[in-house]
C-alpha cells in the first residue's frame, strides 16, 4: 500500500470517528451522512459515510 493511500484511509477514518457521535445522536443513515459531507466539501464523502455507518452499527451492537 502506498503511503498516500494509507494517509487517505487514516484521514477518512478520523473524520468518520469525529462525526460518529452526531450520526448516532440523529440516527442518520449512510445516504444523508454522505450528502452532508458532500455539502461540506469533504473529499471521499462516500467512503467516510461508509466508515461512519460501520462505526454506528458497531456501537449499536455493543450497547445491546
Amino acid at each position: 500500500m502506498h503511503r498516500r493511500q494509507f494517509r487517505e484511509i487514516i484521514c477518512d477514518a478520523e473524520v468518520a470517528y469525529a462525526i460518529s457521535s452526531v450520526v448516532l445522536r440523529h440516527h442518520l443513515t449512510e445516504a444523508p451522512t454522505e450528502q452532508a459531507l458532500i455539502d461540506l466539501n469533504i473529499p471521499r464523502a462516500a467512503k467516510v459515510a461508509e466508515i461512519t455507518r460501520r462505526v454506528y452499527f458497531k456501537k449499536q451492537s455493543l450497547s445491546v
